[in-house]
């Protein structure tokens, strides 16, 4: 068996880092009940492919031919663009506007709601309700508060309300 050069070295220890973060973040996920903990989680999985297509692609990229004596090289490069191309369209395949944060309460397209049990602080439930009010013209704001009103929330979390924390304004 060949020995590896520094790059190999490099993607292999990036793929064995990520799975075992994978793995922490998972089973921690599982006993806390974190759902932002779980989806971390599952970013490190995506990692893992990345750094795997790149470790693969540093491996073929060595192979040498009787047409290519030095090598597939170029491999690198496309495995480069394909890896960079994966990024750029890492989205969901669903309703585009279903997984933005809107700045305007009224104007959200979807609401994420949560089901905290507060002794041990675990999620218990979960669900996306869509904003029957996108359309309105005017006053959606009132029109969502009354609408969300029925699902007995006791907090809301908006962008503005980061924006605010984070610049002191509370």
């Amino acid at each position: 068996m060949e020995v590896m050069e520094k790059g190999e070295k490099v993607a292999a220890l990036a793929v064995a880092i990520h799975v075992v973060l994978f793995g922490i973040k998972y089973i921690f996920s599982t006993l806390s009940g974190s759902i932002a903990l779980k989806a971390d989680a599952f970013h490190s999985l995506s990692d893992v492919v990345a750094s795997s297509t790149v470790f693969i692609g540093l491996i073929i990229a060595k192979r040498k031919t009787k047409s290519f004596p030095y090598g597939l090289y170029k491999v690198e490069n496309l495995v480069s663009v394909m890896v960079a191309i994966a990024i750029f369209y890492a989205v969901p395949l669903t309703d585009a506007h279903q997984h933005r944060i809107s700045p305007h309460f009224g104007e959200a397209p979807y609401f994420g709601l949560i089901t905290v049990r507060i002794k041990d602080k675990k999620a218990i439930d979960q669900k996306i309700v869509e904003n029957p009010f996108t359309q309105v013209a005017h006053g959606k704001g009132i029109l969502v508060a009354e609408f969300l009103s029925k699902y007995q929330i006791d907090v809301i979390i908006t962008q503005e309300s980061f924006e605010n924390y984070h610049s002191g304004k509370f």
